[in-house]
């Protein structure tokens, strides 16, 4: 009887002890960047650019994306030593490299998720047609709405490419350019990557 009574007095202060404390539930820290980064080339530093060219004001100003989802702006309006940076038309690592270390980082940045879901359709639309219409004046400037391909491919020559043997370069993927230039990429793919840059463009004032 006395271990009986033992039993339910220890069960008891348990049971009372347990009721009266919170639950504790510790946040986890993710470090999200890192990990979605992994699923782009370490090397490609840019994943898209929204650019502004005007030849005839002098005018060179946008935002890209980077591949931790920052966006970053430039603008080298009237300014004399420019650095090369990519065209619509030709596209290197080291103008890659220039726009991005150019570039300030803003407070804006893309859901990693979200970017990772974008960046696996630029492949894909690489191979969209593009739709050429009639240029308009020099005047009006030009947008250009792309996005950057990091290529690895077998190196066709011993000491040459990355260091494992193949061969890596940037490539301009075109969804949208107007203005003095148009070109259009006829991919619903590539037209939903457009929407998608000026909604970003549009509720960030960029």
């Amino acid at each position: 009887m006395y271990r009986k009574y033992t039993f339910l007095l220890v069960a008891s202060l348990l049971i009372l002890s347990s009721c009266g404390k919170e639950e504790i539930v510790r946040p986890v820290s993710l470090n999200i960047n890192s990990t979605a980064a992994q699923s782009f080339s370490p090397e490609q530093q840019i994943l898209f650019h929204y650019g502004f060219e005007n030849k005839i004001t002098g005018e060179s100003r946008g935002w890209i994306i980077d591949k931790n989802g920052i966006v970053r702006t430039y603008d080298f309006t009237n300014e004399t030593d420019v650095p090369q940076i990519p065209s619509s038309k030709d596209v290197n690592e080291e103008s890659i490299n220039n726009l991005y270390e150019y570039s300030t980082a803003t407070d804006i940045q893309i859901d990693m998720e979200v970017l990772e879901k974008k960046y696996k359709t630029i492949s894909y639309v690489a191979n969209g047609r593009i739709d050429a219409a009639q240029d308009g004046a020099a005047s009006e400037g030009t947008t250009s709405i792309v996005a950057y391909d990091y290529v690895t491919q077998p190196s066709d020559c011993s000491g040459c490419g990355t260091s494992d043997g193949s061969y890596a370069a940037y490539r301009t993927v075109i969804l949208e350019i107007s203005g003095e230039e148009n070109q259009v990429n006829a991919m619903q793919a590539a037209v939903l990557l457009v929407d998608w840059l000026k909604e970003i463009k549009t509720e960030e004032n960029l």
